[in-house]
């Protein structure tokens, strides 16, 4: 297999029609106009009186987007069925595995907040065990 070096890599950059800085500027772009407008729907929302986050602005409760105080409400030891029924639907399987007879399994869930907010949450023996989260609000 032929190595490509970052010139090469460039080069075909530039042939599809788009250097890498184009590709990057315009990325960031969309990146905040999304962000621009996830904010403008929230600020509507709040200007109507309405929680950001809450089970209002959630749609069904089979969404699996995750808010910070959903995030917060999860504590070690509650099964999946207890943490779905806060977060108001599944999430997404990222991983399972079972090790030594220990069966873990990591779930994965969007967020509400900065374009990117998510959270994982892991389960040993149907109990949770760790939780981690970037940008929820």
């Amino acid at each position: 297999m032929k190595a490509i070096t970052m010139p090469a890599m460039a080069l075909a950059l530039v042939s599809c029609g788009e250097s890498h800085e184009e590709r990057g500027e315009r990325l960031a772009a969309s990146a905040a106009e999304a962000k621009a407008t996830a904010d403008l729907y929230e600020q509507r929302l709040r200007d109507a009186g309405v929680e950001v986050g809450s089970a209002e602005t959630r749609g069904p409760s089979t969404d699996p987007r995750m808010s910070k105080a959903e995030f917060e409400a999860l504590k070690p030891g509650m099964t999946y069925a207890e943490a779905t029924e806060i977060i108001g639907g599944p999430g997404d399987l990222a991983s399972e595995s079972e090790v030594a007879g220990i069966h873990t399994v990591m779930y994965q869930y969007e967020g509400f907040g900065d374009v990117g907010a998510n959270a994982n949450v892991m389960f040993q023996d149907g109990k949770l065990v760790q939780k981690a989260q970037f940008g929820l609000k």
